[in-house]
């Protein structure tokens, strides 16, 4: 008798721990992006690149639409130009930090070495 109700809480405990497990491993995705919602969108390149995906996605989009004929072309002009304008300008401050902050890795890099270097 002792055997079978052993057997029986065994079960029932291992079933729990698979039903943790799988908890945890479907709820992943969620903690994972709050996570980077926490941080990510601090970092000002991240959010440029982000916007300027998110315009690149717009133009796409209504280029599509121009195709299936849902826009005309006296329409797309107009709607297209500011959307080119932004993703320019964007891409343009990208650039610019991109370089700063590779100039700025440059120099602490150096003097990192000159630091090193002496005694």
């Amino acid at each position: 008798m002792w055997v079978g109700s052993s057997l029986a809480a065994a079960t029932e405990i291992g079933l729990f721990v698979l039903a943790v497990v799988a908890g945890l491993i479907l709820l992943e995705p969620l903690f994972g992006r709050r996570r980077a919602w926490l941080f990510r969108p601090r970092d000002p390149l991240f959010r440029l690149a982000q916007e300027r995906e998110q315009v690149l996605r717009a133009i796409k989009d209504l280029e599509f639409e121009h195709q299936t004929g849902k826009i005309d072309g006296a329409d797309l002009a107009p709607l297209r130009e500011p959307l080119y304008a932004r993703a320019a300008a964007l891409t343009g401050e990208l650039d610019r930090l991109r370089a700063e902050d590779d100039r700025l890795r440059a120099e602490v890099e150096r003097e990192l070495a000159e630091a090193v270097r002496k005694p």
